[in-house]
């Protein structure tokens, strides 16, 4: 019996190294988008709180603890903020006072994905439900598997189209007006915006002019797109169809009955959710 103790022990110990020794090989230092493999999403922080988007390349800094090999710290590239778990509620802050807030263990999956464990509380980084979220998830779930891309992604600019969810109306350009329309016109395209978080642009394809905020207002002409006002957010809701679309002073892009504009706004109101598809050039 002591000699066949003995003898798992060893080979739990081996499988232990071998696990850190993967992670150690395969995640270097260096920044990633990572990317859900369920909803196509990545991992992103705004305003301080980590959520989903469909646009962030500024990546994450991979950061390896000193004295745990196999646990490591995900340090956003450009705000500077560690992604941190209390309780299954997720943050993100620049300085984490509990060091255990901020480490994660990377499980393979495979050659491709991995899980994202929260060492304190065992819990895993998922979409299951459409949103972010850091709780109990089994090995298999495609909601818990994520994909790091070691060289950040160009920033490629893609065809889009929105359908508000509550009046099932498209948002189109009218004659340089922007309007909502039964019809799509397939017309819009989305410009991530370089070295910015998170950030885009959103372009009339048929008449070249840029969305934009002025005073509160909701505007589509010709403007320097490197301003702020020509630059929005896209944040995923619960229902992992639709995003909200959110202006540089945070307000969001609301379609009410006859009506267009910017507000702000409760996290469940239908009327600033969108449901967003893409095309290719």
């Amino acid at each position: 019996m002591i000699h066949k103790t003995i003898n798992k022990s060893i080979i739990v110990f081996v499988l232990c190294l071998t696990v850190s020794f993967l992670l150690a090989q395969d995640i270097p230092n260096t920044p990633y988008v990572i990317t859900n493999r369920w909803t196509k999403d990545k991992l992103c922080t705004i305003t301080g709180w980590p959520t989903m988007s469909i646009v962030d390349e500024a990546g994450w800094m991979v950061e390896k603890d000193n004295t745990q090999p196999d646990q490591i710290r995900l340090k956003h590239a450009v705000s500077g903020q560690y992604l941190g778990s209390f309780y299954d509620s997720l943050y993100s802050s620049a300085v984490i006072t509990d060091k255990s807030h901020a480490l994660w263990k990377l499980e393979k999956i495979n050659t491709t994905f991995y899980r994202i464990i929260h060492v304190a509380t065992g819990s895993a980084l998922n979409t299951e439900l459409g949103h972010l979220a850091c709780n109990k998830t089994l090995r298999g779930w495609f909601s818990g598997h994520w994909r790091f891309d070691k060289e950040i992604l160009p920033h490629k600019v893609v065809g889009a189209s929105f359908k508000n969810r509550w009046t099932n109306k498209f948002l189109v350009d009218s004659n340089a007006n922007v309007v909502v329309s039964k019809i799509d016109s397939g017309s819009w395209v989305i410009e991530p915006m370089p070295g910015v978080t998170n950030s885009i642009r959103i372009r009339s394809l048929g008449v070249g002019k840029y969305l934009f905020e002025e005073n509160g207002m909701l505007k589509i002409g010709t403007i320097d797109p490197s301003l702020p006002a020509a630059q929005w957010q896209i944040e995923k809701v619960l229902n992992r169809d639709y995003y909200r679309i959110i202006s540089k002073s945070y307000l969001y892009l609301n379609n009410e009955p006859n009506k267009l504009n910017l507000i702000a706004t409760q996290p469940g109101w239908w009327q600033t959710q969108w449901q967003v598809t893409f095309w290719k050039f």
